[in-house]
């Protein structure tokens, strides 16, 4: 993994979200487009939710992504390094 990817996974995780939003509604507009409708009737599905099921979830992809680009022996330290000097600070 690319060190520069550690340190802009906010950034990138934002991005990566916007993304994902646009390929399912590129999707519900393909749905329409074949026929399904927007609205929910009483036995067919929406367009909407065959595209969510088609994609799959949103937020596991996300966290797919967030765990390819960690460092969890960097991720750690700092989790720790942080911990200790907020627990040094209280106690000085």
């Amino acid at each position: 993994m690319n060190i520069g990817k550690f340190f802009t996974r906010r950034g990138r995780d934002a991005e990566f979200a916007l993304e994902i939003e646009a390929h399912i509604v590129l999707e519900i507009d393909e749905n329409i487009a074949r026929g399904l409708s927007r609205k929910k009737p009483a036995v067919k599905r929406t367009s909407s939710s065959a595209a969510r099921d088609k994609f799959g979830s949103p937020r596991r992809v996300r966290e797919e992504e967030w765990e390819f680009n960690t460092l969890h022996f960097f991720d750690d330290f700092w989790r720790d390094f942080r911990y200790s000097t907020r627990t040094l600070w209280r106690g000085a």
